[in-house]
């Protein structure tokens, strides 16, 4: 749908100052939010390859890393395209764990390897 054919939208630059400020805050805060996530479900996935040594084998470590990334696509991105703040909120959160725990293996044999 083009911004022409949306009787709502309106470009950036004709908005008030203080709802662009407003908006950058809100993003601001969910970018934070979902690094925060991302970061714990990282270290979780470390500690448990690091208690788990059978996890760092080819399979399980395939399914740890693309299971994270299409999970997270997947589960996460139909949540957040759900029309219920709860449900999006969910998915973020969702998401944002799963996008952590892929990246807790590749960062830990990342460190292993060097």
């Amino acid at each position: 749908m083009s911004m022409m054919a949306n009787p709502y939208a309106r470009p950036v630059a004709q908005s008030p100052a203080n709802e662009r400020v407003a908006f950058l805050r809100k993003v601001a805060g969910l970018v934070f939010l979902g690094l925060i996530v991302a970061s714990v479900a990282c270290m979780a996935c470390i500690a448990a390859i690091l208690a788990i040594p059978a996890l760092t084998g080819t399979i399980p470590s395939m399914i740890i890393m693309f299971g994270g990334i299409f999970g997270a696509r997947w589960i996460g991105g139909s949540m957040v395209n759900s029309s219920s703040t709860a449900t999006q909120l969910a998915g973020f959160a969702i998401g944002s764990g799963l996008q952590g725990a892929a990246m807790g293996f590749v960062v830990l044999m990342a460190v292993l390897l060097s």
